[in-house]
Formats: C-alpha cells, structure tokens, sequence
C-alpha cells in the first residue's frame, strides 16, 4: 500500500474536502473529537465498539490486495451506506453523534495517509476518554502488515500527569485512586 494513493482520504482526514472552491476548511481533529464526545454522551459504550471497529477495519486494509482495494473500502465505510459525498461528511462532521463504524475508517484512513492529524485525533481522544487513544495507537501498532505506518503514530498527550512510575496516572483508573 502506497502513502500516496491516499491522498483523497488524508484531504478529508485534514479537512481539506471541501464542497465549493470559496468554503473554508474545518480541522480535523476538533471536529472528530467533538462528534466522539456526542456519541459517548448518547451511549456510554462507544468507545469500545469504536475500538472493535476499528480494529475490523484495520484488519480488512491489511488483507486489502493493493492500495486501491484499501483505498476504496475506507472511502465506502466513511460514506456510509447512503454514499454521502466526502464533502458532505466532512461538513457535518462534529455536528452529531456519528456511527462507530464511521468514525473508525476515519480514524484508519488518517492513520495511513496523514499521520499528524491522526495524532491530534488520539491526544483528543485520550483527554476526552483516558485510555482510548492508547488502545488505538496499540490497536494500529499491532497490524505487521501495517507496521511501517506506524512508525509516526504517537499519542500527544495534554493536561496529564505522570506517577512515580512514569505512567499516566489517569490511564485506567477503574476505581477513581
């Protein structure tokens, strides 16, 4: 799978679809994590059917024949059943709760074609849902067939602190210590 051929989907991970020449692009990584903070407000276990979709979706790119295959499936599942334009999703999104499933190939498709947006996406996630983000980086990182793209995947962390054994100290805080 070649970076390159992805260029379509890291212009709508980035924000740069657009549906006229005159509208102005809407970053990525705010508006996701504001669409991920409606859907966990709707339903408490978003974030692990997140996970697992995403998961799936990772599993299909790596078992894609080549990167057009990889390339068309992200595409269909960001669009969803109905087909809704590229620009039309990334207009929306933001505005309402969005399907995991959805929210995955996004996540996906920014993972591969524009790293530094995924980024900021996790950071977003992990400060929204300590633990997300993590999990997503690990999810991608554990994919061999992938792993070359992982390579400039990193969680950026904002506003958490370190324990004396140099972890998060809010990761995985079932019990509020």
């Amino acid at each position: 799978m070649r970076l390159s051929t992805l260029l379509l989907l890291a212009c709508l991970i980035a924000g740069q679809a657009r549906a006229s020449q005159t509208e102005t692009a809407q970053p990525f990584a705010p508006n996701f994590v504001a669409a991920t903070r409606l859907s966990l407000a709707n339903d408490p276990f978003y974030a692990s059917r997140l996970l697992q979709s995403f998961d799936f979706h990772l599993t299909a790119v790596a078992a894609s024949p080549d990167h057009k295959a990889a390339a068309n499936y992200l595409a269909a599942q960001i669009s969803g059943p109905l087909n809704i334009p590229m620009a039309k999703v990334a207009a929306g999104l933001g505005q309402s709760p969005m399907p995991e499933a959805q929210a995955a190939a996004m996540l996906a498709a920014g993972a591969l074609a524009a790293p530094q947006q995924f980024n900021a996406a996790v950071s977003g996630l992990e400060s929204l849902k300590p633990g997300l983000g993590t999990k997503l980086v690990e999810s991608f990182r554990s994919m061999p067939t992938l792993r070359k793209f992982a390579e400039n995947l990193r969680l950026e962390p904002s506003g958490l602190t370190y324990n004396s054994k140099g972890k998060f100290d809010s990761l995985y805080d079932a019990i509020g210590r």
